[in-house]
Order: structure tokens, then C-alpha cells, then sequence
């Protein structure tokens, strides 16, 4: 558990004359389960599409498992052991459930040959294509949507599409899954189920995870070690009950009412 998976040392970001992310310095370590707070526009997301190569870095150092992932492209990022989810669902919705989480898993295809070989469909991709379906499906039954295989991504119900999504993030392989907001939208009942589906998958597939999220009884209920970022900047880092008590964090973003 104390060995560190992700290190970020001043991570800075600037669009034009906004900084959205000011000399962010964090780590995650293996098998942590870490909470990324703040009010809107405070850069979180912004720091996903840091660490995802969606962005390029201005200033800082982003070093995962001895990796520099500085200047890196997305792909790149994911094929080291980086998945992640977005605020706003992003699913093939004309795609089944199991076609969507065998797309996730052809990031495995690493080469133009490989490539070629699969468009031509060679023995050896015949081949590879079979695995990728038994692995997909090995998959949808851990995470309870074997049933559901067959079926549009957009036919299922919102908390499921949301854990599609996050299975489909799983296919990749990832180390460490960064999760952008997985509770938006969902219902209470949802919301638990939610939590003790990341919870499990941490368990069942050893990552480390960082979750973006606006409610406060999933930061407060799953995660080991919770950042705060207000207007960019690291304003607090601690456990839950620190961050709770945090005048900071209190009069930046939780408010007196959400601790009682």
C-alpha cells in the first residue's frame, strides 16, 4: 500500500490569462481510493485531462509508476495503465453493451501490423477477436452486466449506463481509473449501489482510484484521502474527517450545513 502510482509535483495549466490549475502537487498510492473536491470551474476536470494527455502541461512533472507522462497522447496514456470516465456520458449508443466494452479492449492492438491484420481478419485476428469477446464478457459478468449484453447501450437504465462506462474503462486494463462525477444524475438508491460498485472493483481489480464528485456522502463514504481545489490551487488534502473540519474547505466550498 505505500508504494506511490501517480506523483504529480506543480502541475500548472493556463488558458490565455486563467490559470485553471496552479502548481497542483499530489500523489496517489496503490490501492488508494482518493476524492478530488471543489467548487465548479476549480480546475478538477482540468487535472484529468492533464494526467489523460488530453491537455498539455505548462509547467510541472506527472510521473506514473516511473513514467513520465509529460507530452504523452491519450493513447498513449491509456496503454501504460491510465483509464478514466467523463462528466457527461460518452457511450457507442447504437453499439450493444458488449460491443462497446470490446472497442475499450482493441487498445491492445499496438501496432499498423497488427492493425492490418485485424481489418483483413488473418488467423491471428480471428483469433485476438475471440479473446477480446470471452475477455469482455468475463468482464460484464464481474460487474453484473452479462444479462445485458446484448442489449443497446442506450436501452439501460441511467445507473447502468453509468456502470457500463465504468466497465468499459476496466477493459483497458487500467492501474489507476479516474472517475469524473460517476454520481451525477443518479437517484439515492443508485447513488449507494454506486458506491459499493467502486468500492468492489477497487477490491476485485487491485487500482487505485480518484473520484470527482460533487455529493459529499460518496467523497466522504469511500475515499481514504480527499484533495480540495479551489480557483485552481490546492487549498486542503486530508481524510475525511479533516477535511470536514477544514475552515478552508468550509468556507471555500462545503458550507456549515453539509457538516452537521
Amino acid at each position: 500500500m505505500n508504494e506511490v502510482v501517480l506523483e504529480l509535483k506543480n502541475v500548472t495549466k493556463r488558458f490565455g490569462g486563467l490559470t485553471a490549475v496552479d502548481k497542483f502537487s499530489g500523489h496517489v498510492k496503490k490501492g488508494e481510493l482518493v476524492g478530488l473536491i471543489g467548487p465548479n470551474g476549480a480546475g478538477k476536470t482540468t487535472l484529468f485531462n492533464l494526467i489523460t494527455g488530453m491537455y498539455e502541461l505548462d509547467e510541472g512533472e506527472m510521473v506514473f509508476l516511473g513514467n513520465r507522462l509529460n507530452g504523452l497522447k491519450p493513447h498513449e496514456v491509456t496503454r501504460l495503465g491510465i483509464a478514466r470516465t467523463f462528466q457527461n456520458i460518452r457511450l457507442f449508443s447504437d453499439m450493444s453493451v458488449l460491443e462497446n466494452v470490446m472497442v475499450a479492449r482493441h487498445c491492445k492492438l499496438r501496432s499498423m501490423f497488427s492493425l492490418f491484420s485485424f481489418v483483413f481478419k488473418t488467423p491471428s485476428a480471428l483469433k485476438f477477436e475471440k479473446s477480446v469477446r470471452e475477455h469482455s464478457e468475463k468482464l460484464l459478468a464481474k460487474v453484473g452486466l452479462l444479462n445485458f449484453a446484448n442489449e443497446k447501450a442506450s436501452a439501460l437504465p441511467y445507473g447502468l449506463q453509468r456502470k457500463l462506462e465504468i466497465a468499459r474503462a476496466l477493459a483497458t486494463e487500467p492501474k489507476l481509473l479516474l472517475l469524473d462525477e460517476p454520481a451525477a444524475g443518479m437517484n439515492p438508491q443508485e447513488t449507494s449501489e454506486l458506491m459499493e460498485f467502486i468500492k468492489a472493483i477497487r477490491d476485485e481489480f487491485g487500482l487505485s482510484i480518484i473520484v470527482i464528485e460533487h455529493d459529499m456522502k460518496v467523497i466522504m463514504g469511500i475515499c481514504e484521502r480527499i484533495y480540495v481545489m479551489d480557483y485552481g490551487k490546492l487549498i486542503a488534502e486530508g481524510t475525511p474527517s479533516q477535511i470536514q473540519s477544514n475552515p478552508l474547505v468550509i468556507k471555500a466550498y462545503l458550507g456549515e450545513e453539509v457538516l452537521l
